[in-house]
């Protein structure tokens, strides 16, 4: 069985896959090899339209956007 999560808010969409594709894309962008990540809880702020996450490491460093979220464009 295939399940979509779709979240809607204020007249807008966006799916669970779509936000975990653009946490996975910032990683990459900031050089961390997804391979090397040990968890990665994502959370996404509806009225702020922003995802957080955080990364830990294999090797128990911790990663993660902080107080600067990643902004859904358009939304």
């Amino acid at each position: 069985m295939k399940t979509n999560v779709e979240i809607q808010y204020a007249f807008n969409n966006i799916t669970s896959d779509e936000i975990e594709r653009r946490v996975k894309d910032d990683l990459k962008e900031n050089g961390v090899k997804l391979s090397n990540i040990e968890t990665l809880n994502i959370y996404y702020k509806l009225d702020e339209h922003a995802i957080y996450y955080v990364a830990e490491m294999k090797d128990k460093k911790i990663i993660g956007t902080g107080n600067t979220p990643l902004y859904i464009n358009g939304i």
